[in-house]
């Protein structure tokens, strides 16, 4: 796991790509209107720009990294802005078997940092630990119910039957 000072990170023109994509997908039918399937590529796309950019700032994927604030603050969205999303046939080739994802992070002194990872947390191959998936529980049940009714619900879903 890097550790990366987001005002490091080299811009890329990822707006101006998406923009030359839907116009691709514009061409593509002649009536000039979105299919569903490009609206859906094209929102795809962008909520992973968010994603990557809300969790450098925020130095995780949880529910709080996603919600109205965090999605809507300037600096995350400037960020998302250097956030370039490119298909890659080898991992794509991999799917639907395999789920894999590759980051690479270019810093503005031309250093670049990989990782790349094959499986999601949470599916069979890389499973929660007891742990984590409480923590995980409660990351997403806090914020609606409030801890003390979460906690009581837990403990009736785990209770012994």
């Amino acid at each position: 796991m890097y550790s990366v000072d987001r005002e490091c990170i080299k811009s890329h023109d990822a707006t101006n790509k998406l923009a030359r994509f839907v116009h691709d997908l514009q061409m593509e039918n002649l009536s000039g209107e979105f299919s569903e399937h490009a609206v859906h590529v094209v929102r795809d796309i962008q909520r992973t720009m968010l994603a990557v950019a809300t969790s450098i700032v925020h130095g995780d994927t949880g529910i709080s990294s996603f919600g109205e604030q965090a999605v809507n603050d300037p600096n995350i969205r400037a960020l998302a802005q250097r956030v370039e999303v490119v298909e890659a046939p080898e991992l794509t080739a991999m799917m639907p078997a395999r789920r894999p994802s590759r980051v690479r992070i270019t810093l503005k002194d031309g250093r670049e940092l990989d990782a790349e990872s094959f499986v999601n947390k949470g599916d069979l191959e890389d499973p929660y630990t007891a742990e984590e998936l409480q923590e995980k529980y409660y990351g997403l049940t806090d914020p609606i119910w409030g801890h003390e009714t979460a906690e009581k619900i837990h403990a009736k879903v785990m209770a012994p039957t």
